[in-house]
């Protein structure tokens, strides 16, 4: 389950406003700003979490328990 706090954090390591980062993971802002307006648990369908997870891993970003970081595989 990510939380809140995980997916501030993975927007700003990208550095994407709510905007852009709405647009990679095919959610409204609305929800974007809810989801990061507490560091607990992001209350998401699995069809949501999953959006977020697979836009982050195409910008090369994982989430790990320390935070997110760029994949130390990228080219």
């Amino acid at each position: 389950m990510l939380t809140g706090l995980q997916v501030r954090k993975a927007r700003t390591v990208l550095g994407w406003g709510r905007t852009k980062f709405s647009r990679n993971v095919h959610l409204t802002e609305d929800l974007v700003t809810a989801i990061e307006s507490s560091d607990g648990p992001a209350w998401l369908t699995d069809e949501q979490e999953a959006s977020i997870r697979r836009a982050l891993e195409l910008a090369g970003v994982e989430i790990v328990a320390d935070g997110p970081r760029f994949r130390e595989d990228q080219s």
